[in-house]
């Protein structure tokens, strides 16, 4: 065999090898972008609605959670907090912050319902309820805390911590410009990690970069996420995860966090036990001052009718006696 041949015979193999394989490559990187791009938008339009079916799930439950934070690495108690929990959907909230210690004991409770808004403190768990504010249904209110959403997202956070990325919802972030999801990775375990970029400036969310992982098999809850930010006092990031009862209806019932922040004022970490259940009893009294040892709001009365109304029944009442008047002397007569 002749050199010429034989070059031809082995190049001519490996060149249409090389090009096949370098079809492969790129038909497998183009197949693996649009499986992301495809996976987002699916990722996205599932969660949505079992989000949706998270939150009236999670609007049933009632109980309490403590909170404690520790410094590392001493493992200093920086403060303990319990937190009681009740609702019964908008304009029907409770929730009871107590703070715990080392040497301090301090109550705060918050309150609505249909017919007034309310706060109140108390020193001890001795002490009577003092109220802090309290406001009619009717009065107006810049804050819009009146409205019943404010207060009741606010309260349903606590059971559904599950849709929070760092105390903001997410189905919210992603109606925001700023927050973008630049690739979806498929798990283990039906696990999928979203990793996102944020450079809005949303109120309270100063993250900047990272990941979180949903759970495709129990309402797309988050499991766990690892996140950068940019606070105040610097730099820091973030290191959360979650646990759950997966109750027999598949509902993921929050159980236990472990959230580990560094480099914003020194290492803490913070532990949040969960107590929720559907079944613990709750009736509209709850969310009365009187279930707090306060006298109730004056009811109606005669003095608040309307002037209109006020004037034509006074007006009829002495047409009626002038008509008696009138009738009694003619009749002696």
């Amino acid at each position: 065999m002749t050199p010429r041949l034989l070059c031809s015979t082995i190049v001519r193999p490996l060149l249409v090898a090389s090009i096949s394989l370098g079809i492969a490559i790129g038909s497998c990187l183009f197949a693996g972008t649009a499986r992301a791009d495809t996976s987002v938008a699916e990722v996205k339009a599932q969660a949505l609605d079992a989000w949706k079916r998270y939150r009236e799930a999670a609007g049933r439950l009632q109980g309490d959670m403590v909170v404690t934070a520790t410094e590392k690495p001493s493992g200093k108690l920086l403060y303990k907090e319990r937190w009681k929990l009740r609702q019964l959907g908008p304009k029907r909230t409770l929730s009871v912050q107590t703070e715990l210690g080392p040497a301090k004991h301090s109550e705060y409770a918050s309150v609505q319902n249909d017919s007034y808004f309310f706060d109140a403190v108390r020193e001890s768990a001795d002490a009577p309820w003092v109220i802090k504010e309290f406001y009619g249904r009717q009065k107006d209110s810049s804050t819009g805390e009146l409205e019943g959403d404010s207060s009741f997202k606010s309260v349903l956070a606590m059971p559904c911590t599950g849709e929070l990325l760092y105390f903001k919802y997410i189905s919210e972030l992603l109606d925001d410009p700023g927050f973008v999801i630049t690739s979806a990775e498929d798990r283990d375990g039906g696990i999928i990690r979203l990793n996102f970029t944020y450079d809005g400036k949303a109120r309270g969310f100063p993250l900047k970069r990272g990941w979180f992982d949903l759970d495709r098999e129990h309402l797309f809850v988050v499991r766990e996420y690892d996140v950068e930010g940019q606070w105040i006092d610097g730099e820091g990031s973030i290191h959360d995860r979650r646990e759950y009862v997966i109750d027999s209806d598949r509902f993921p019932r929050i159980s236990r966090s472990v959230r580990l922040q560094e480099g914003v004022s020194d290492t803490a970490e913070t532990v949040t036990e969960f107590n929720y259940s559907a079944t613990i009893p709750v009736s509209e009294s709850d969310f009365t001052l009187s279930a707090f040892g306060l006298p109730e709001p004056p009811g109606p009365s005669r003095s608040f009718l309307p002037t209109s109304v006020f004037f034509w029944t006074t007006a009829l009442l002495l047409v009626g006696l002038l008509s008696l008047m009138a009738a009694a002397r003619l009749n002696r007569r």
